[in-house]
């Protein structure tokens, strides 16, 4: 889509988390709390998120200011990341407990 190379990908997609919008201008779909409330009764509910380990704790922190209480897990791909191991959402799905 960028026409650019892996590294050059990496690198926008980590310039990205420095950004306004990401750090508090992403807000939940409309409807997604109440639809999660609901399944959350019947269901329990995991988060499986390509999101890096460099922005961990935000992304628990966003989860936890939009979903508080929803979610009995949340694993992360580490996709597109500088440093680490990424892991494929397949992978993490199948072997999850």
């Amino acid at each position: 889509i960028w026409n650019c190379s892996r590294e050059e990908a990496n690198t926008r997609v980590h310039e990205f988390f420095e950004t306004p919008y990401f750090k508090s201008g992403i807000h939940p779909i409309p409807g997604a709390q109440t639809a999660l409330q609901k399944l959350s009764r019947f269901c329990d509910l995991s988060v499986v998120t390509s999101r890096q380990n460099a922005i961990k704790d935000h992304t628990i922190e966003w989860i936890e200011n939009n979903f508080s209480g929803l979610f009995d897990e949340i694993h992360f791909g580490n996709h597109f990341a500088l440093d680490g191991v990424s892991r494929p959402k397949s992978d993490i799905c199948r072997y999850a407990t």
